[in-house]
């Protein structure tokens, strides 16, 4: 179906009554009315907008759902059609009378219902009452874009979003009832910039007790720039969007973000929970202070030579820390520019310059990850090393290749291996690799309780969404320690930092080009819990709902 470029689309922030199917249909309808009026051609309304999110009984969420069709969505379909708008909107179904699912509509300017999604990530509360969604993730291609919905909780997990872009969706609708601010200032907005598309997202304000919704309803470009945004009251915002923004899954002349993806190494991603090593580590017994470590993100000015980084390292070490983790190709003084000083940089693993790191980490009885460019052969790779007192523990070579590197490096090989360390497992990426949501799920999957992150980021997407997201979606530690400078007219930007499982920053660099360690202490052992509430384990649903149902392995 051909469609416009530009759309311009609404989210409405309201609040809900329980008990009053009426009332708050004629508020819907009221709604509809005044973002039809304002121009608006889409319109997006909050998740369970039927009535509360939150009831007494099983008894009294059957009694308050709608049936599709029935009374509610036959009044959404008359203002629909009468002002030829798009209108998708959450609300708790109830199925033949038999089953409750929370929901996602999709009415067309015809007043037609177009199709429905329904939730997929359920959390505690949606347990109480829904089943899970059976519908996998139907995209719906219209004059207003290729759509699809998610529903609140559903960001918590990038594969939702993912197999709906992977499918050609431009605009991904969000009906939510936000219960913290981390839906809106971490996930949803990843979610949009990971994948490159328009994400119009409308929440609940007010109370609903136990929660109070906090509104911040807003519409996110795919580069990740909040082109509108609510406050906590009830209100509609507006955006016009431009859909070819979404059709342009380019980063750069030499990077797409769906062409770089490796899905032939995410295989982890698509295993029962029970067949991952993550499976049998969360079983074992811990000493929480044997898994708890100082450990400093070393920042470092480009040209930074080898004394000025081992000299860092020392000057951590001496103050407690006992992990460090550098930047990308740190030995190597920097990212390189072209092939030639890619060739120059390069050194054997293990060789004389890794000996000399390893000396000091014997010395200082710490660990290191060190960023580098590896030599076998007539092959490059960009690699990083984890170094311990005792020698070399293990590498990672980069499988994500960045810009020019596709010309000079080699993608890496080696899997994604994960390293045994006194405190706990440690997993490594480099730089680009991060971009890719899978990279940090298979590392989890695989056992990692810390992603150590060696960096080379000039956007700010990166320490502001991306970073917060990686810890906080996988419920693990990140350290990632970049560069600052300026060369071949790039800059980079700093902005170090160490991530806890929560997605809370414990530590971080403020770019101002200084080389720094910045170190917290962190406790390891809370990567061994990934419930994000009591009945939801985060990495038991998202390998549950992508290894049973075909449709769901299209992003594997």
């Amino acid at each position: 179906m051909r469609c416009v470029d530009d759309v311009k689309v609404a989210a409405v922030q309201i609040s809900s009554e329980t008990n009053e199917a009426d009332g708050n249909l004629r508020k819907i309808k009221k709604k509809i009315t005044e973002a039809a009026e304002n121009g608006a051609e889409l319109i997006v309304f909050p998740e369970c907008s039927n009535s509360w999110y939150v009831f007494k009984d099983p008894d009294h969420a059957r009694r308050c759902a709608t049936t599709i069709p029935g009374p509610l969505t036959d009044g959404i379909s008359q203002s629909a059609s009468e002002y030829k708008v798009y209108v998708a909107m959450g609300l708790s179904e109830w199925e033949d009378y038999k089953s409750l699912f929370n929901t996602s509509l999709l009415f067309g300017p015809d007043g037609s219902i177009l199709g429905k999604y329904r939730k997929l990530l359920l959390r505690a509360t949606d347990q109480a009452w829904f089943q899970e969604g059976d519908l996998g993730h139907p995209v719906f291609d219209t004059k207003v874009g290729r759509i699809g919905l998610f529903i609140c909780a559903d960001a918590r997990i990038p594969e939702i979003a993912r197999n709906e872009a992977l499918m050609g969706a431009e605009v991904l609708l969000n009906s939510s009832c936000w219960g913290g601010r981390e839906q809106y200032l971490i996930h949803v907005p990843t979610r949009a910039v990971e994948n490159r598309v328009w994400i119009v997202s409308a929440d609940k304000v007010g109370p609903e007790p136990p929660f109070n919704y906090p509104g911040h309803s807003f519409v996110i470009s795919p580069s990740g720039e909040v082109v509108a945004e609510a406050g906590e009251e009830e209100e509609i915002i507006y955006a016009t969007i431009d859909l070819k923004l979404a059709r342009n899954k380019k980063l750069n002349l030499h990077n797409d973000i769906f062409k770089d993806r490796r899905p032939n190494t995410y295989e982890a991603l698509g295993r029962p929970i029970e067949e991952t090593p993550l499976y049998n580590i969360l079983r074992m017994p811990v000493i929480p202070e044997k898994m708890c470590i100082q450990g400093g993100v070393l920042q470092l000015e480009l040209g930074a030579h080898l004394e000025a980084v081992l000299s860092g390292i020392r000057t951590a070490a001496m103050h407690g820390s006992r992990l460090m983790v550098l930047p990308e190709m740190s030995l190597a003084e920097g990212p390189v520019k072209s092939r030639r000083e890619a060739i120059e940089a390069s050194i054997d693993v293990p060789g004389p310059l890794t000996k000399e790191v390893e000396e000091v980490a014997e010395k200082c009885s710490c660990f290191v990850v060190a960023g580098l460019i590896e030599r076998e052969d007539d092959r490059l790779y960009n690699t990083a090393v984890l170094i311990g007192p005792k020698g070399i523990i293990g590498k990672y070579r980069k499988m994500h290749l960045w810009r020019r590197e596709k010309e000079w490096f080699i993608q890496g090989n080696l899997g994604y291996p994960i390293f045994e360390t006194p405190f706990g497992n440690i997993g490594i990426m480099i730089g680009y690799d991060g971009f890719f949501p899978e990279v940090p799920g298979v590392l989890t999957l695989m056992g990692a309780d810390l992603i150590a992150w060696p960096c080379d980021w000039t956007s700010l997407l990166y320490p502001r969404y991306i970073a917060p997201a990686r810890a906080l979606e996988n419920r693990v530690f990140v350290m990632a320690a970049n560069w600052v400078g300026t060369a071949g007219g790039e800059t980079l930007i700093g902005q170090s930092r160490i991530v806890d499982p929560l997605g809370r920053v414990l530590a971080q660099a403020v770019g101002d080009g200084e080389q720094y360690s910045h170190s917290r202490c962190m406790d390891l052992a809370m990567a061994r819990c990934k419930r994000i509430d009591p009945r939801t384990d985060i990495c038991v649903c998202r390998t549950r709902l992508f290894h049973t149902k075909e449709e769901n392995r299209r992003g594997i």
